[in-house]
């Protein structure tokens, strides 16, 4: 026992309280950090290049904020006002044209069809391609219809006379419409690279609307006007997107003029898969090329081009041919938010759904439908509750309840979600009902403080009935001093069989509302949007005033004529290949917030149960600015005391791509750390660094509706949800349009969420007037209030000398930000460059010429509002430069093209030489603050093989770049020191490949005022460092072991505790906490670590959800026999419709369209190539088509299930909360900072690594004395004791503030008459016959 005790004390004495001798951890740590600085120093230059800017004479000027902001919102309102003077043109012209437009109801008119006119591709007639192609069929005469012979007469008739000849038809022989031929040109870069017409429109009608209607003619004919204001809008501002009209029957004209494509049914790769052949045509193959607009070619010229014209897509003769396979065009644009809010402005909604016992089976799908339908006719301006109810009256939710919410995606989705949890049960108490929502309404006006002649409030009734007279109720309750009713009454009535229609349809009529009776499903979609117009009323009946309004973010990839057309010009020569360099680039340095930034990634397959791929599609975020437009004919013609008539003719509107913002927020003069963000009147993002609209290549559902307090952060640790006073007051100022100057020290996180720090920032904030955005500036109070100005006139001293500019780029290894506005000409077109270097050095060649005028991008607007539709026509050749930028970019490839000079580096010291080799250093580099990067090979091929040039490719981003802001950050606390980072995703690359970039800030100082002007930096494998790291820790003294023994563990741990190197390669990359977490937590107590909560409200979360339950159904023999009976019926109906029985029966289109309902899609189904059942509609030629699926030759007689536990991956939004850990580098400068021995964890020893961002830490592993356990620094889900969305009420209760220009009321509206529509039925005895054979009695003898 005594001899065991011994030993113990023996053990005991031995073993050293710390795993290492500090003093030889110390020497490690400074031997590794002085050869890094010296490696760094001598590669670099750092010193000469802080000598160079002195000796080019660069100045620091100080710039306030104030003054800075001011010319930001200077540029950025003239922009702005140049899009609403352009939709303001369209909106007068269409006014003044209406009016003055007389329709004729014998003239049908030609007109431009983006879904159904012939299609012509750079000159050549998409009948020509076809007879090309190996797998078509020669055309036969016989099997043309009488409308294509007609065409064919038309055609030659429009080429002699006009393109906007007016015919007369004969109606009693002709059967289907005709349009005008769709000629398309060569690909234009700010329309994607899509077949586009810029001399005139096209026009879609949804397939619900009849283009031969009367009402639907007079449109067509009179907006043809609408060209000329499209094509002087757009010559006046080339930088104009899509521009449209949308009527109120719901056609709509796009400029400039595109082909409408829809998705197929089943998916869009075969469409994909033959663009290529079509769309990338080679510059030298397109006779068209360099022309703005696209005329039909002469015959005899096009015939001899021959097969020198590609051919127009594929994809356009599918979506001709193939109609069948293609997904139902549900596009109408009076549902888009751009329309709906021009038209209604804002308004406060209750929706009372009935939810009584009779509301069970079709009545209650026919319900729910309806309400769904409503809600998506909601935007962030408007705020609205679902109550059902019965014998009680509650909101679906259960925390909306005594509140309204924001018409956002979330809110309602989750309004959407809740009707489905409805059981129909009791009877209807509607008194109560009606109470509750007018009290509902009433304290939500008073609580927003809203003006009842400018607040929009409605009560949505969807009912199968009411038991009794509702008048005298609603004279008692709904009625303000005037007598006028200050919250409208729509009514739908549901169902076939209905009773007190009268007395329902009155409800509305006195109630400033609409009567609509929806006696299906497929009635609800349509019947939704009559209450638009309505509540449109005052506005158009005020007749002086047309509000401009502005929609909220939403992506392009949203916008269903885009849709499609996103997936195909992916094969254009120049996506693929910014794509290509992107895959090939993400192979040396991987961002997912940069590829993230670019690219929505959509899973598709060929077939069902295929494995599923990944495609990408680039993508944009626009806004659109719409206004109004009345029919003020109309309006004169019912002015009168008896009757009077205020109807919409329709909203122009204009899409603006969210990079137009971004460009003019002056980012070089911001500088590093500072930046420009946009909030609108609802204190939602518009634009912000950290907006985060796609995770992992899915686009979010709530990207839209990100608040202004879910992006900023105050530096203070508070809860989920809880907001700083100071966000707070930062966001009600930039609600209310204020401006502001606030000083907050602001927490942010960068490189991809791994990092965290905090500045004291400046935030000016000024309102953008005329829209209902505000715009806010942030700027770090430390550094950003100076910046870096060019001495002279750069290019006037080059033209002095007669030297030329161009020659300080005279290396190909240089990047520019490539979307910073440094030059361009206005027409894209006009001169195409094969990169953004390309047309940077075109416009420096050109401005050191003696004749170069600098000119502006956005002029000052027209004094006069009828000098807005006469802006001068920009020429082809005009340009636009921003000439500080452009001055700063050459004084920065002055200074730096000596040290830059060729494209390798050559060493000019032994010395320098041999430490480069040490650490086998790949390449060097600097960024510039005018966006500038250099870079050059430190050898002929860097050490993983790769060309050196990729690395400039995927690191061009200057001041935004990961390294770049933490060298800057890094400076504030050793401007003597490089900052060391690792690429986000190191732990899992390969460590062959891996690299460690190390930065540099350098700062010019010029009295007493310093500037970050650049940063330098290098490239090394990761295997470099490692081995110098093992080699600097081998080394032993006489009292202390060597890393390499088994009784120490060493880590390289960079500043936010990642690490750099240990002995196993596979801790590189990982966080230290995973790795050693009792030794992590004592250092955070010790105070060398903190920790910083970051919050993610803009997070995706991911589960595994069943493709099919095996409870779905009961696949009965009944069942069976029922599906059997329905593909019998359909085959019957089909047979009937192309019989001579058919011709007969073509007078009655009510039978003919119930038959045509029964007939199952498919290649034999009624959209066939033999025919059609539809008595208007798109002739059809005869085509060789694909072999149909067996299933899909015999129609889908069963459903296929899915295999027995197939399931998918789905996402949804939640809420993620991330613990990032941050060194405290200042306290291991203090040479007194001392650690304390450890409570609970291993011993360890931890040092700063001189002049880097990096620590040192020792640990014993053979330790016995530890608690175990593990920190991460990846996020968790944040768990809430509500179901979502109800966690962010919170931001219900946030100020927002009211669109102006909204109109409740108008003392002329009380002469309206039309309130609702009864309808009239119509009996058919064949229709009621065939109805009672198949749906009566068969079926029961089946069943």
């Amino acid at each position: 026992m005594t001899v065991l005790a011994l030993l113990l004390v023996l053990c005991l004495a031995a073993r050293p309280a710390q795993p290492q001798d500090d003093e030889q951890v110390t020497k490690w740590a400074r031997e590794l950090g002085d050869e890094l600085w010296e490696l760094g120093r001598q590669i670099c230059k750092p010193d000469e290049i802080k000598r160079e800017y002195s000796r080019h004479n660069a100045r620091t000027e100080i710039k306030t904020g104030d003054a800075m902001l001011n010319d930001i919102v200077g540029n950025m309102e003239r922009m702005l006002q140049q899009k609403m003077d352009a939709v303001q043109c369209i909106m007068e012209r269409a006014e003044e044209s209406a009016q003055n437009f007389e329709y004729d109801d014998s003239r049908y008119w030609l007109y431009h069809s983006a879904k159904a006119s012939p299609v012509y591709f750079n000159g050549e007639p998409l009948d020509a391609n076809m007879k090309r192609k190996e797998e078509e069929e020669e055309e036969d005469e016989s099997l043309l219809t009488e409308a294509e012979r007609y065409r064919k007469k038309a055609l030659a008739e429009e080429e002699e006379q006009s393109k906007h000849k007016v015919l007369r038809f004969d109606w009693d022989n002709l059967t289907e419409p005709e349009y005008l031929d769709l000629w398309l040109e060569e690909r234009q870069p700010l329309f994607y690279g899509i077949p586009i017409n810029l001399t005139h429109s096209s026009v879609h009608v949804p397939d619900n609307v009849f283009d031969h209607g009367p009402h639907v003619q007079a449109g067509l004919q009179w907006s043809e006007d609408l060209n000329e204001v499209f094509r002087n809008n757009y010559g006046a501002d080339p930088s104009l997107s899509w521009q449209y009209f949308g009527h109120s029957t719901g056609f709509m004209r796009i400029f400039p003029a595109l082909h409408w494509v829809t998705r197929k049914e089943e998916d869009v790769e075969d469409e994909k898969d033959v663009v290529v052949d079509v769309l990338n045509l080679p510059a030298g193959d397109d006779p068209n090329a360099g022309n703005s607009a696209a005329t039909p070619p002469n015959p005899d010229a096009t015939a001899a081009a021959g097969d020198a014209v590609k051919p127009v897509a594929p994809l356009l003769e599918e979506e001709e041919d193939e109609e069948e396979d293609r997904m139902p065009d549900l596009y109408d644009c009076r549902r888009r938010e751009w329309y709906i809010e021009a038209a209604t402005c804002t308004k406060d909604v209750v929706i009372l759904v009935d939810n009584t016992g009779s509301m069970w089976g079709v009545r209650k799908a026919i319900a729910h439908l309806t309400v769904r339908e409503l809600l998506a006719t909601f935007g962030a301006n408007d705020f609205v509750s679902v109550i059902s109810y019965n014998d009680t009256a509650m909101s679906v939710v259960e925390c909306f309840e005594g509140t309204l919410v924001q018409g956002t995606p979330e809110y309602k989705e989750a309004l959407s979600k809740a009707l489905d949890t409805l059981k129909p049960e009791e009877y209807a108490n509607l008194t109560h009902a009606l109470l509750y929502a007018m009290d509902l309404l009433d304290s939500f006006r008073s609580s927003q403080n809203c003006p009842d002649l400018h607040c929009n409030q409605a009560i949505m009734l969807v009912t199968d009935g009411i038991a009794f007279n509702m008048t005298d109720f609603m004279l008692r309750y709904n009625r303000d001093e005037n007598g006028m009713a200050p919250v409208r009454i729509f009514t739908f009535l549901l169902g076939r069989e209905v009773t007190r229609v009268l007395e329902i349809m009155e409800m509305a009529c006195l109630n400033r509302g609409y009567y609509s009776h929806v006696q299906s499903m497929n009635e609800a979609r349509e019947d939704v949007l009559k209450y638009i117009p309505v509540v449109a009323r005052p506005l158009v009946l005020q007749e002086v005033d047309h509000p401009i309004r502005w929609t909220p973010l939403f992506a392009d990839t949203s916008d269903p004529k885009m849709d499609v057309w996103l997936y195909n010009v992916m094969h254009h020569e120049e996506q693929r290949t910014r794509l290509d360099t992107h895959e090939k680039n993400s192979q040396l340095y991987y961002s997912e917030r940069k590829q993230d930034n670019k690219y929505i990634q959509d899973e598709v397959q060929d077939k069902e149960y295929d494995p599923i791929v990944h495609r990408f599609r680039e993508y944009r975020m626009m806004t659109s600015v719409s206004v109004p437009a009345f029919d003020r004919k109309l309006s004169h013609e019912y002015s009168n005391e008896t009757e009077v008539r205020a109807e919409l003719l329709g909203i122009a509107g204009i899409d603006v791509p969210i990079l137009d913002f971004v460009k003019l927020t002056m980012p070089h003069s911001i500088g590093v750390n500072g930046y420009v963000f946009i909030v609108t009147n609802n204190g939602y993002i518009l634009t912000h660094p950290d907006h985060r609209p796609v995770l992992k290549g899915i686009l979010k559902t709530n990207y839209n509706s990100v608040d202004l307090s879910e992006v900023e952060f105050a530096d203070e640790e508070r809860e989920p949800r809880d907001p700083s006073p100071d966000i707070l007051e930062l966001r009600e100022a930039m609600v209310n349009h204020s401006r502001a100057h606030m000083q907050i020290r602001i927490k942010f996180h960068f490189d991809e969420m791994r990092r965290v720090d905090s500045e004291l920032k400046d935030v000016y904030i000024a309102p953008l007037n005329g829209t209902p955005f505000s715009i806010a500036m942030v700027l770090p109070t430390e550094y950003g209030h100076a910046w870096l100005k060019v001495a002279s006139d750069e290019f006037k001293k080059y033209r002095q000398a007669g030297s030329d500019p161009t020659l300080f780029f005279d290396s190909t290894r240089w990047k520019i930000h490539p979307e910073w506005d440094y030059c361009a000409y206005f027409h894209e077109d006009y001169r195409v460059f094969a990169s953004p270097e390309a047309r940077v050095l075109h416009f420096v060649e050109r401005a050191s010429h003696k004749n170069w005028e600098w000119r502006e991008r956005f002029r000052a607007p027209p004094p006069d509002a009828q000098g807005r539709c006469a802006r001068p026509q920009l020429d082809q050749s005009d340009y636009y430069c921003d000439r500080e930028l452009m001055q700063l970019l050459v004084f920065d490839a002055r200074l730096s093209q000596p040290y830059f000079k060729g494209s390798k580096w050559e060493p000019k010291t032994r010395d320098e030489q041999d430490l480069a080799r040490k650490y086998n250093v790949s390449l060097r580099f600097i960024s510039m603050q005018s966006g500038l990067l250099r870079w050059q090979a430190m050898h002929d091929r860097p050490a993983d093989g790769k060309p050196a040039p990729e690395w400039g490719e995927s690191n061009n981003h200057a001041i935004e770049e990961p390294w770049y802001v933490g060298a800057v950050l890094q400076h504030q606390v050793n401007n003597y020191s490089f900052y060391f980072s690792l690429p986000p995703d190191a732990e899992r690359q390969d460590p062959n490949l891996l690299t460690v970039t190390a930065t540099h800030a350098v700062f010019h100082l010029d009295e007493s005022k310093y500037v970050p002007a650049s940063v330098l930096g290098y490239v090394m494998p990761h295997a470099s460092l490692q081995r110098r790291f093992e080699n600097v820790t081998s080394k032993a003294c006489k009292t202390c072991l060597p890393c390499s023994s088994e009784r120490l563990d060493c880590y390289l741990l960079d500043s936010a505790g990642y690490v750099m190197a240990s002995k196993s390669s596979l801790d590189t990359g990982r966080f230290f906490g995973e790795i050693e977490g009792a030794v992590m937590a004592e250092m955070v107590t010790a105070g060398l670590f903190t920790v910083r909560k970051v919050y993610d409200y803009q997070a995706l979360c991911y589960e595994e959800v069943p493709l099919d339950s095996g409870a779905g159904f009961l696949a009965t023999p009944l069942i069976q026999l029922r599906w059997l009976w329905h593909w019998t019926v359909g085959r019957l109906a089909w047979l009937l419709l192309q019989s001579e029985l058919a011709e007969a029966l073509a007078g009655d289109w009510l039978l003919r369209d119930w038959l045509s309902r029964l007939i199952p899609p498919g290649p034999h189904g009624p959209h066939g190539p033999h025919g059609d059942y539809r008595r208007f509609g798109k002739a059809k030629r005869r085509v060789k088509r694909k072999k149909a699926r067996p299933e899909e030759e015999l129609g889908e007689v069963f459903p296929r299930k899915p295999p027995k536990g197939a399931k998918k991956t789905v996402s949804f939004p939640c809420e993620r909360k991330t613990e990032l850990y941050r060194l405290e580098q200042e306290k291991m400068r203090d040479g007194n900072f001392r650690l304390p021995p450890p409570e609970c964890s291993r011993p360890y020893s931890a040092r700063a690594v001189p002049n880097s961002n990096m620590l040192l830490v020792v640990t014993d592993p053979m330790s016995s004395n530890t608690c175990f356990n593990r920190l991460f620094a990846s996020s968790t889900v944040i768990e809430y004791n509500v179901t979502q969305p109800c966690q962010k009420m919170n931001l219900n209760d946030l100020p927002r503030r009211r669109l102006g220009g909204c109109y409740n009321q108008h003392p002329k509206e009380k002469y309206m008459r039309q309130c609702g529509d009864a309808g009239t039925a119509v009996v058919n005895v064949a229709a009621v016959l065939a109805s009672i054979s198949i749906f009566v009695i068969l079926p029961r003898v089946v069943g």
